[in-house]
């Protein structure tokens, strides 16, 4: 029996086979157990997912369709860097002239 690491929890998963199938490939090639590539596996879509919303917040943020204190929340980050605000208020500049 595998004993339980600290700090964990055990989660039930279904998958079909063909799934299956595939995990035992990739963790046949990656030397792993399929537990240990299925964690890898979510902890990239994690890292990816975050850096998205990072991303659109940024983008969001410059074309002022959130505040800095909704950036701030949504990020994560403890304040908004410089060249942001520089994005931001140049693009506002050219909303106001009527360029975009």
């Amino acid at each position: 029996m595998t004993k339980k690491k600290e700090g964990t929890k055990v989660f039930a998963l279904r998958l079909d086979n063909q799934t299956i199938q595939e995990l035992d490939r990739i963790s046949k090639q990656f030397k792993q157990d399929k537990s240990e590539t299925i964690r890898d596996a979510i902890q990239d879509f994690i890292e990816t997912a975050d850096n998205e919303v990072i991303d659109l917040a940024i983008n969001d943020y410059i074309h002022a369709r959130i505040d800095e204190e909704r950036f701030i929340l949504t990020t994560g980050l403890q304040e908004v860097s410089e060249d942001l605000k520089k994005a931001r208020k140049e693009i506002i500049e050219k909303i106001k002239k009527g360029e975009n």
